[in-house]
């Protein structure tokens, strides 16, 4: 019984060696990709935290370490489709909080801009 452990055992151990000799052979291998394009997302707000319109490429430096790049396109999130959904909860739990749900949706829909 004890050999069989033994062999066991050591049969475990040559086959981590060889395991941990082959996972250590191959390293990290290089990886290098070219692509045309790469977005790059960004926010610009006035310090009120109102968003600033009209940019224009040349109002950002864009560096690629430490190389400036070129912006070939850039657009606004006023350039986008937007879709807003507005819900409210008028199950029974709600019940008395209908009318002021009611005039504030409204308020805000009368809100200009």
């Amino acid at each position: 019984m004890a050999r069989k452990l033994f062999v066991a055992r050591t049969r475990e151990a040559v086959l981590l060696a060889i395991s941990a000799a082959l996972l250590g052979a191959q390293g990290k291998p290089d990886i290098q990709v070219d692509v045309d394009v790469v977005t790059v997302a960004c926010a610009v707000d006035t310090r009120d935290g109102a968003p600033v319109r009209n940019l224009k490429a040349e109002d950002f430096k864009l560096l690629d370490d430490g190389q400036p790049r070129k912006i070939q396109n850039l657009w606004q999130e006023a350039d986008l489709p937007l879709t807003v959904a507005l819900v409210a909860d008028v199950s029974g739990s709600q019940a008395g909080y209908i009318r002021s749900h009611r005039e504030a949706i409204t308020q805000f829909l009368r809100k200009p801009g």
